[in-house]
């Protein structure tokens, strides 16, 4: 007993040193993150700045060679004609040529312009440049020529007989230069800034900036030195990149380019951090706090089995697995870098485990009490699945890419499912928990039941989050059926602290929640209701909510579900039915490097009495397929991830090499590539983990069968 005491508090101090690390690592890791989606976001504004400059660039070229052209009309070089009289020509032959007003001067910088107005650009400098025999573009002019914005000149000299003669010369607005750049991106949070190299802001789009300020001296106050000096540096380099700044406290991120042909000016495409990050940041958070909320269930599963059955603690093939769990769920915590990227794949694969290992445990002898167990393990395994398949349900649902996957099942299936999971948690918190099931019969109906699942789960435990005081109750009863399907109506009722009617509309849009206040005191990611919603819209019904603030809530959703006639209707995938099945005599390769999963995989394929040989990567294969002759293998089930060489490389190498003609199947954590596939990459399907024994023994079966 004293033995048992002290390894608890031992497991207990480990346990405790973990979760502590897990914090730290989690800070650490939602840091580097947010490093490196800034890092992206800075290149993706100075890729657009880039393009957005080259833009500006050809346009005013092009402006130019407009003017180059007319600057060679012969009108130009007649002697005899006065100004008033070439500016007609030029108008008659060329308009204004796209520009707000075009002109011409003299050799000495008396102007005439389209609208006949006159003035003298003799002093100014483009006419110097044009002088010079310099096509050019001047820099910013305020009001000249009458004009009540920033204007821009283009001028170009004009010769009789190779001597000076004048200056053809056009003007335009710098607004256009924005409206250009808008014309590129339709940036939402964006603002664009076009600079002259003394810091002067000659265009802009936003409301808030006045053309003709100082860019230098407006953020010089507020942003750290540092980043000034940087920000200052880069736009007069005249080279492309990103800095930071702070203007009205407000933290700025920008993406620099130079435009050329221009005396040192730049563009910048502006975002505020605060609001590119957001987003970001929620669906960072989300996913670590569920990947961090997966490992500590995995390790409080294990500690559960460890100390609380004394019969499985003392088994030491139980205790091999939780070691090795608990192994995997720390390197999980090292792969900081791929979290994300590889999210599923290592969450399913270790489930895989779990569910493989379940069922044969339930083959063993137990108790009436460890068949319990076992039953809400896994009744909890398929509802954690559904968690992780939230996330990667969220990104389909915007790709519109969800579908409804069917099986057969009844409704009270469903509802004895949500009592053994809620049923002792909400007693717990001593609330009265009720059930109302109006369905009598045991009538089989065909839909995604995972996914019917799924929105009871999310709806209730919201009921026990904001239920401190009273009851909640689940309600199913049929609406309507005709002869191909039945609707359903569920009812969630609770007496908890009900919800405001201006904040029902927000309930169930992404990322919401009813206050931040609530936020606080309940935790959530105002995902799952969101997520509710589409199931039950892709299931042909509806959700509302009925609720008044401190009064309780009632949420209710209709689903239509297919109609079976007889049990015989569906082809059932039941255990026993596959094992009247006798197959033939057949080879399978198995290519797996994780040992446990491969060990699952193999007493799955003992059970159907097949003959099997493993490796442990693709290299291996490939030099076990040597060692046989051609299509000696009648089925080959190859992992993906793997060392030396994965999945995908092996499959290819065996079609194309040694012309391997037997089928090859996916028996991956990964969502198969169907791209790869289709362009005969060498695998012909998929078994997605966690697989159940008898998904795994029907694939099995079907490709023997075709062989």
């Amino acid at each position: 007993m004293a033995v048992t005491k002290r390894r608890r508090v031992e497991y207990i101090a480990v346990i405790s040193g973990i979760l502590v690390a897990m914090l730290l690592m989690g800070s650490f890791f939602i840091k580097s993150i947010q490093n490196l989606l800034l890092d992206e976001i800075e290149e993706s504004l100075t890729e657009v700045a880039e393009h957005s400059a080259v833009a500006v660039d050809n346009k005013m070229t092009g402006r130019l060679e407009i003017l180059r052209s007319i600057s060679d009309f012969e009108i130009n070089k007649d002697s005899k004609m006065n100004l008033n009289q070439k500016i007609a020509e030029i108008t008659q032959e060329f308009g204004n040529a796209g520009f707000v007003h075009i002109g011409i001067s003299d050799e000495d910088g008396n102007a005439v312009l389209d609208d006949g107005r006159m003035d003298y650009i003799g002093n100014q400098v483009y006419f110097q440049r044009a002088k010079d025999g310099k096509s050019n573009i001047s820099d910013s002019i305020v009001d000249n020529f009458g004009e009540e914005k920033n204007i821009v000149v283009f001028a170009s000299p004009i010769y009789e007989d190779d001597k000076f003669a004048g200056v053809v010369f056009g003007t335009d607005k710098t607004e256009k230069l924005i409206d250009l750049v808008m014309d590129i991106y339709n940036g939402e949070n964006r603002e664009t800034l076009i600079l002259e190299k003394n810091g002067m802001i000659i265009a802009n789009d936003s409301e808030k900036i006045k053309n003709n300020m100082n860019f230098f001296m407006e953020i010089y106050e507020k942003t750290d030195r540092e980043q000034y000096e940087k920000l200052y540096d880069l736009i007069h380099s005249g080279k492309a990149g990103s800095g930071e700044y702070v203007v009205s406290e407000i933290d700025k991120i920008t993406g620099i380019a130079p435009i050329k042909n221009t005396n040192g000016w730049c563009i910048l495409i502006i975002s505020p951090v605060e609001k590119v990050m957001q987003k970001a940041n929620k669906v960072l958070l989300m996913t670590t706090a569920v990947g961090f909320a997966l490992i500590l269930f995995v390790i409080l599963a294990i500690t559960y089995f460890y100390f609380f059955n004394k019969r499985y603690m003392e088994e030491k093939y139980f205790a091999s697995i939780a070691k090795k769990r608990l192994k995997e769920s720390n390197s999980q915590l090292k792969v900081k870098d791929e979290f994300i990227a590889n999210f599923s794949h290592e969450i399913r694969t270790p489930m895989n485990v779990i569910v493989g290992m379940t069922y044969f445990l339930k083959k063993t002898e137990l108790t009436r009490e460890q068949s319990n167990y076992i039953q809400k393990i896994e009744i909890s395994t398929t509802l954690l699945l559904g968690i992780i398949n939230d996330i990667l349900d969220l990104s389909k649902i915007r790709e519109g890419k969800l579908k409804l996957h069917k099986q057969k099942f009844t409704i009270r299936e469903v509802v004895q499912m949500i009592d053994d999971i809620f049923s002792s948690r909400i007693h717990a918190k001593n609330l009265e928990w009720k059930i109302v099931n109006h369905i009598e019969e045991d009538m089989d109906v065909l839909g995604d039941k995972q996914r019917l699942l799924q929105i009871i789960v999310n709806i209730v435990n919201n009921a026990y989050k904001f239920t401190e005081v009273g009851s909640i109750e689940l309600s199913v009863k049929k609406l309507s059926e005709n002869s191909t399907d039945i609707e359903f109506l569920f009812s969630i009722k609770d007496t908890g602290i009900g919800i405001a009617q201006d904040n029902k509309r927000r309930l169930f849009l992404p990322f919401e929640q009813v206050e931040e206040a609530m936020t606080k005191a309940y935790e959530g990611t105002g995902l799952g209701l969101s997520i509710c919603n589409c199931f039950v819209k892709l299931m042909n019904g509806n959700i509302w909510v009925e609720s008044e603030l401190g009064s309780g809530s009632d949420f209710r959703f209709t689903v239509r579900l297919e109609k079976m006639k007889n049990r015989e209707e569906l082809d059932c995938e039941t255990h026993s039915e596959i094992l009247v099945k006798e197959p033939k005599p057949a080879h399978v390769l198995l290519v797996e490097d994780n040992d446990i999963n491969a060990e699952i995989a193999g007493m799955l394929l003992a059970e159907l009495g097949i003959q099997y040989e493993w490796a442990k990567d693709g290299q291996q294969a490939i030099e076990m397929c040597k060692n046989h002759e051609v299509d000696y293998y009648d089925l080959i089930l190859m992992d993906i991830h793997m060392p030396k060489m994965n999945g995908y490389d092996a499959a290819q190498y065996i079609r194309e090499k040694l012309k391997g003609s037997y089928p090859i199947v996916a028996l991956t954590a990964t969502l198969i590539d169907h791209e790869l596939v289709k362009k005969g990459k060498g695998i012909d399907g998929c078994l997605l983990k966690p697989f159940s024994a008898v998904e795994f023994k029907k694939m099995v079966l079907r490709y023997i069968e075709k062989q």
